[in-house]
């Protein structure tokens, strides 16, 4: 921008859209290198198996043992939530029940559109999460 670059944290610059100031530009995004070796996934699904604009779309990574989740499709911006990774965490409950309630926890505006209503992407939502669990769960017993 016109004072010069500045290095901010992507919670100060991104809340539902880029949040830049007048004749600021986007240079660069800096990830932590820790994060770069955790076990991760990522998976989109489509109405239409391979073909077509992804409906759903979730980014997990693994960190000390604990998954942080994004989301894109839910609604017409990507998000993450600390208290739908808090109830997916929560390894007291039944994987059914800590998807549920991790449901239950997403306050975002509804999206329907010709690709899918908001029921349908909760569905999907969900199956995807339990997919996601699943490969990082049992990624974490087998690296001890």
């Amino acid at each position: 921008g016109d004072s010069g670059i500045r290095t901010v944290s992507i919670l100060e610059v991104f809340n539902q859209r880029l949040l830049l100031e007048r004749g600021e530009l986007l240079v660069q995004i800096k990830t932590d290198q820790s994060f770069l070796n955790q076990p991760f996934v990522s998976m989109k699904k489509r109405r239409q198996w391979d073909q077509g604009y992804p409906l759903i779309t979730v980014a997990a990574l693994k960190v000390d043992g604990m998954i942080r989740i994004a989301i894109s499709g839910l609604t017409t911006y990507p998000f993450r939530s600390t208290q739908l990774e808090q109830r997916l965490n929560n390894r007291g409950n039944s994987l059914n029940q800590r998807i549920d309630e991790a449901i239950r926890t997403i306050q975002v505006p509804h999206l329907s559109d010709s690709e899918g209503s908001f029921p349908y992407r909760l569905f999907v939502l969900k199956n995807t999460l339990r997919d996601v669990l699943h490969q990082l769960e049992r990624e974490g017993q087998n690296n001890g």
